[in-house]
């Protein structure tokens, strides 16, 4: 389940009962940084692989892996364990507390992340990717390409990071045609 079909599905759960809209706010506030996470996420992914290759961008990188792995937790909180089944309002009240301190924890760190980018403190970031760097790494397959490939084994465009980048690879306005 996506977190836009999460959010209304609890949105409508939460009409049907009275009242109880501001009682949930916490379950709005965690999908609505969730969201946000997975956007700055792309964004940070970018800086790193504009990062020159030193210890900040090590650093940088870690805090990375631990920032999906605190969003990760918070995803997992409000989705059901088992995909057929729903959660309950009263088994998110019962976790509210653990989600509400979650959030507050993805929100502060997504934040200091985001001000030591852009106060240079985080990462050297440069104009082309650094020249000890192999290669690129979509973000579609997980899988690092070698500059010389622009177009990665699943079709995704190295500089666009679309599948099947019409910009990038025009011969495929062809196929689209027929």
């Amino acid at each position: 389940m996506s977190l836009a079909e999460l959010q209304k599905s609890l949105e409508a759960r939460v009409s049907v009962s009275a009242g109880e809209g501001g009682k949930f706010k916490f379950l709005f506030d965690a999908i609505s940084k969730l969201i946000q996470a997975n956007e700055d996420k792309k964004r940070l992914y970018i800086v790193a692989f504009y990062a020159a290759m030193d210890n900040k961008k090590q650093l940088f990188e870690f805090q990375l892996k631990d920032m999906a792995e605190k969003t990760n937790t918070l995803l997992k909180m409000l989705q059901p364990p088992n995909q057929k089944k729903q959660k309950t309002l009263e088994d998110y009240e019962k976790d509210g507390k653990s989600i509400h301190a979650t959030t507050k924890i993805v929100s502060a760190f997504l934040h200091k992340l985001r001000r030591d980018v852009k106060n240079g403190d985080c990462v050297t970031i440069l104009d082309k990717p650094d020249d000890k760097s192999t290669g690129w790494f979509c973000m579609n397959c997980k899988k690092m390409n070698s500059f010389e490939k622009f177009i990665c084994e699943c079709q995704t465009c190295q500089v666009h990071g679309e599948k099947r980048c019409l910009r990038c690879n025009p011969e495929m306005h062809v196929h689209y045609l027929d």
